[in-house]
Order: C-alpha cells, then structure tokens, then sequence
C-alpha cells in the first residue's frame, strides 16, 4: 500500500514540477517580449513636459545659440543650436534608442556631436553612440 501513495506521490510531485516549469518558461517569455518590444512616443509642444512610461524628453534653444548667417547660407539664413536632454525615469534600461523631430520648415545640420544625426526635409533623426547606447534607468 505504501509503495502504490508513494508513486502516487512521485507523479503529483512530477507534475507539479512540470507545470511550474512551463508557467516559468512562458513568464520568461513574455517578460522578454515586453521588454524588447518596440515603443513610440510622441512628444509635442504641448506634452512636452509630460513624462510618458518615465520617458521625460526636453529640447531648449537658448537665445545665445541663435544665429543668422545668409552669407554661408542663403537658401536657410537662420540656425541654431538645440540643447536635447532624455530622461529615463523608467523601471528598464533602453537599448537601441532614437530621437525623430518634425521641425516646421526644411532643415539640415552642418555640425553635430555626442549622437548620430541625420535630416531629410524638416524631419532630423538622431540616436547615441555605440558608446551610450544603453539609457539607463535613472
């Protein structure tokens, strides 16, 4: 009697470690997914200062960083110089981030730096450097 409880016993126990397995498994997956799922976000003049999943975005030109040259530049006279802080106030790091910015007007840039930066029409595209690809949580 004893040795039928206890394969009784050995196959509730089996089963129940099978079962947790598979939860286990399908929890490491779907964590996975959620966290290399791709998210857009969309700030504007007026959300600006929203802060969206804990991503705060800020983009300053400073009066000092404005300038006109129609010398240089006679089809765009006007330039400036853009100050752009993120912030991730997140719970995750984020891997494989960009920035894209719809300007009003046609634009290009003539020098950049600390980022990746591209324009085509009035939109500019730019992203970190292999170096600081990660932002990390704050």
């Amino acid at each position: 009697m004893e040795k039928k409880y206890l394969k009784i016993s050995l196959c509730i126990n089996a089963a129940i470690m099978i079962i947790f397995a598979v939860a286990f498994t399908a929890l490491n997956r779907y964590c996975k997914n959620q966290t290399t799922k791709e998210r857009t976000y969309e700030f504007t003049i007026e959300n600006m200062d929203t802060s969206q999943d804990g991503i705060e975005i800020s983009i300053n030109v400073p009066a000092d960083k404005q300038w006109e040259d129609s010398e240089h530049h006679p089809d765009l006279p006007f330039g400036a110089q853009y100050d752009c802080i993120v912030v991730n106030n997140s719970e995750y790091e984020i891997e494989d981030w960009r920035v894209k910015i719809e300007f009003s007007d046609k634009m290009y840039i003539d020098s950049s730096w600390n980022g990746l930066f591209s324009t085509q029409n009035t939109t500019m595209d730019f992203a970190p450097t292999v170096s600081d690809s990660t932002l990390w949580e704050a």
